[in-house]
């Protein structure tokens, strides 16, 4: 996700289960259901249990099952 260059590191909480409630509207590492991880700002969705992710560079990805969510802390440059 941009601005976000290659070779930045991020940071995040890595003790994580399900989606806390002080994840949503905020930066999160999150890992959808298949694996995939991406970072994006994480808000609910129009279903239980579902999650719009939003970029900063690319289209919203609506009601996606999140298996869980954590809070980026740091970001920095290498």
């Amino acid at each position: 996700m941009h601005p976000l260059k290659d070779g930045w590191i991020i940071f995040w909480n890595n003790d994580h289960e399900g989606v806390p409630d002080d994840c949503v509207g905020k930066l999160c590492v999150v890992r959808l259901e298949g694996g995939r991880m991406l970072v994006k700002d994480l808000y609910r969705g129009s279903r239980a249990g579902a999650y719009n992710l939003v970029s900063w560079n690319a289209p919203l990805i609506p009601d996606a099952a999140v298996e869980w969510a954590a809070r980026v802390t740091d970001i920095r440059q290498t």
